[in-house]
């Protein structure tokens, strides 16, 4: 399987540190947030890398190359316009193949194991997963659960239906190639290009429930949160 980590965003909440430096390459624990997430990837033997660019997205591949240093093969995928998250992945098709692929957003921190995540995905009928958790006191949910499907994606959404739960998407999915028959190459969200016309032409989407860590590291607290969990689970790498 291959995997595409997007990395062309401005990553606005987070100024003035992302005036100089893009977001994925915001030091945790003594590297890139980026490479943190190409070592998760390797872990789960994915080693073909596809990387969206726009903002600053020289920088990033000064610091990660061809990935030969880091035991992958990394290709750029540049964006003179940013094309969002679906845009940016169809413009990445070329890249991506016929086959399943995962994507995983450029700023997150977590735990959540890679290969328990595609072996969830391999054993449902779906033409995506979504990695989901239970929302925190101050995120909106935005995925509506049934057993382990998603049956509705919205920014608001109203009190739950019978036998569902409310969950927060992690950043991190699988998704089937039949992704880019919806896709656009134009600035786009893949949520509502793609999940949400999905659902509504009965298609299976599956939702992989993790309880364990994770961060979206999108403010200036949230950084301060996420080097602290590093520094206090990992201190010898530190």
């Amino acid at each position: 399987m291959k995997a595409m980590i997007l990395a062309a965003g401005f990553g606005t909440r987070l100024r003035p540190l992302t005036d100089r430096i893009p977001k994925p390459l915001i030091d945790i624990g003594g590297k890139p947030l980026v490479l943190h997430i190409i070592d998760q990837l390797k872990q789960a033997q994915i080693t073909e890398i596809v990387i969206n660019l726009h903002y600053l997205g020289g920088q990033i591949q000064a610091v990660l190359g061809d990935g030969t240093a880091f035991g992958v093969h990394i290709t750029y995928s540049e964006e003179p316009e940013i094309l969002g998250t679906g845009g940016g992945v169809k413009r990445a098709q070329p890249w991506l193949g016929d086959a399943p692929f995962l994507i995983f957003n450029g700023d997150i921190l977590t735990d959540l194991p890679l290969t328990t995540l595609i072996d969830f995905h391999r054993q449902q009928s779906v033409i995506s997963t979504l990695a989901v958790r239970e929302p925190r006191r101050n995120q909106q949910p935005t995925v509506r659960v049934q057993g382990n499907r998603v049956i509705d994606l919205r920014e608001q959404l109203g009190n739950t239906a019978p036998h569902s739960a409310l969950m927060h998407g992690m950043g991190i999915m699988i998704c089937e190639p039949l992704v880019f028959q919806y896709l656009t190459p134009t600035f786009s969200d893949i949520i509502t290009t793609f999940h949400l016309p999905a659902l509504r032409d009965r298609q299976a989407i599956g939702a992989f429930i993790y309880d364990g860590y994770w961060n979206d590291i999108g403010t200036p607290e949230a950084l301060t949160a996420a080097r602290k969990h590093y520094a206090r689970y990992h201190p010898h790498l530190c």
